[in-house]
């Protein structure tokens, strides 16, 4: 507290020495605390719009990430499911993050290999009832259980089965007469 102009002040002093090292005296500086309490307020007012500056910056940031990693991932999502469909015809290109846009890459490789082998295999079973189709023989075919997996006409014909249908199971069958 200053007597002089009855205010709380802050007092700072120091010694003052001379060139040959005795003290010549003592700088005393004096503060009002009010300015003082004015300037702790506004350290305090920045620092808090700083953090919430920062913070809102953060959110915005993060929403932005996650909106260009998500929607993406969305649309692979919307691919895949078309894939389990069997369109193999859609892809999901343009991703703006690279590790999506790998995985689209793998993702739409796998359906491209897919195809060609589910075109692979319609063409051999095309191919093979075509030729058991044409066979003047009887061709059964029977899987481990013995089940019917598949019969040609002749077969169907020289046996008289026609009752016979994929998946029975041989022994259930009633042969008697077959062949009279």
């Amino acid at each position: 507290y200053s007597e002089t102009v009855k205010v709380p002040m802050l007092y700072v002093a120091a010694p003052v020495d001379g060139r040959d090292g005795r003290p010549l005296g003592v700088v005393r500086v004096a503060l009002p605390l009010t300015v003082v309490a004015e300037l702790r307020r506004q350290i305090r007012a920045t620092v808090v719009m700083s953090l919430g500056v920062g913070f809102a910056a953060a959110v915005l940031i993060g929403a932005w990430l996650t909106r260009r990693v998500t929607r993406p991932l969305s649309r692979l999502i919307d691919v895949a499911q078309a894939y389990a469909r069997g369109d193999f015809s859609s892809t999901a290109q343009g991703a703006s993050v690279r590790e999506v846009q790998e995985l689209s890459d793998a993702l739409h490789a796998m359906a491209g290999a897919m195809s060609r082998h589910i075109d692979a295999l319609t063409a051999q079973r095309n191919q093979a009832t075509a030729i058991l189709g044409s066979m003047a023989e009887g061709v059964l075919a029977l899987d481990a259980q013995t089940r019917l997996l598949l019969m040609n006409p002749s077969a169907a014909a020289l046996l008289a089965l026609l009752t016979l249908a994929e998946g029975n199971r041989v022994q259930n069958l009633d042969f008697e007469g077959a062949w009279s």
